[in-house]
């Protein structure tokens, strides 16, 4: 079983590099949150829908493996405590399942933080607010992306108290998607989750 896992989070971690191989969007200027302009959806929700669960099923029985397998790594490190995510000028907002606002302060760009992910060296772009009651004083995130011209635009984030802590959360991407994404869209990666292309 661990051999397993560890197998699965391998896959999800080459999935996070293609994903940042490949950004759609290089030029994207982190330093302002518009760039980040809109609402964001929780790249996982899409799992609950029931035409997504319908073909995990058809082609985990085509690759011989349980939806449960497939996703299992990707799991955790997509995992993300909220339904939307919604940027509006400064202000950055967090929703929950029934977009109820749970969070929400203005946030000012502080720097740009060198990391990387196996081999791959990126950028994240530290945003911090002066409410000193919020939730979440520090947002760490990437530019908007995609894998491939036709796939799902995301970008990835981290929540918490401040750089040191974030930075320190090697292997936890939380992933936002455009709010326009269909199922359509969504549905056209899934077979590469099954078959090890991702």
């Amino acid at each position: 079983v661990m051999k397993k896992t560890r197998i699965l989070a391998l896959v999800c971690a080459m999935l996070l590099v293609f994903s940042f191989a490949y950004a759609e969007k290089p030029e994207a200027d982190l330093t302002k949150l518009s760039t980040w302009e809109g609402t964001w959806l929780n790249y996982l929700s899409f799992l609950e829908k029931d035409e997504v669960k319908e073909e995990m099923e058809k082609l985990a029985k085509s690759h011989n493996k349980t939806v449960e397998e497939a996703v299992e790594g990707m799991l955790a490190m997509l995992q993300n405590d909220y339904a939307k995510m919604k940027i509006e000028g400064d202000n950055v907002s967090f929703l929950d399942a029934e977009d109820k606002e749970v969070a929400k302060n203005k946030y000012s760009f502080v720097s740009l933080v060198k990391d990387t992910f196996g081999d791959h060296e990126f950028e994240w772009a530290l945003y911090t607010t002066e409410d000193k009651d919020a939730k979440y004083p520090a947002l760490l995130m990437v530019a908007p992306h995609s894998d491939k011209e036709d796939s799902v635009v995301h970008f990835h984030v981290r929540y918490g108290k401040d750089q040191e802590e974030l930075k320190g959360k090697q292997g936890w991407f939380p992933t936002f998607v455009k709010e326009d994404t269909t199922v359509e869209t969504f549905m056209g990666e899934l077979e590469g989750l099954f078959s090890g292309e991702h």
